[in-house]
C-alpha cells in the first residue's frame, strides 16, 4: 500500500511524504503506482518550470517521495493542493492500495 502525508505550517503545505508500493498489479502493470508516480513527477516538473526549483527541495527513490517547501507562493500552493486533491480522489477509487496517513 502507498501511504501519503501532508504536513502543514500556518495552514500551508510545508512537507509531503509518500511511501510504499500499491501492489495493485505486477511491476510494470500497476496503474495505481503509475498514477501516483505521474502525479508526483508532474507536480515537481510544474513547480520547477513555473516557479523555479529553488523554492522546493525534493527526493525521489523507489517507493519513496519527499518534498519540502522552502519558500511558498501562490503557484506552489495551487500545485500542491492539486496534488493532494488528486491523491485523495485516487485513494477513494483504490482504498486498498492508496491511503492518506494522518
Amino acid at each position: 500500500m502507498i501511504k501519503y502525508q501532508f504536513h502543514y505550517l500556518n495552514n500551508e503545505i510545508k512537507e509531503i511524504i509518500i511511501k510504499g508500493h500499491a501492489l495493485f498489479s505486477n511491476y510494470g502493470n500497476d496503474i495505481v503506482c503509475a498514477s501516483v508516480s505521474t502525479m508526483i513527477i508532474l507536480t515537481v516538473n510544474a513547480i520547477t518550470k513555473l516557479d523555479g526549483k529553488d523554492n522546493i527541495k525534493n527526493e525521489i527513490k523507489d517507493g519513496y517521495f519527499n518534498l519540502i517547501v522552502l519558500n511558498n507562493n501562490k503557484t506552489i500552493k495551487g500545485l500542491l493542493e492539486n496534488l493532494l486533491y488528486s491523491l485523495n480522489d485516487l485513494s477513494k477509487q483504490y482504498p486498498n492500495h492508496l491511503m492518506k496517513k494522518e
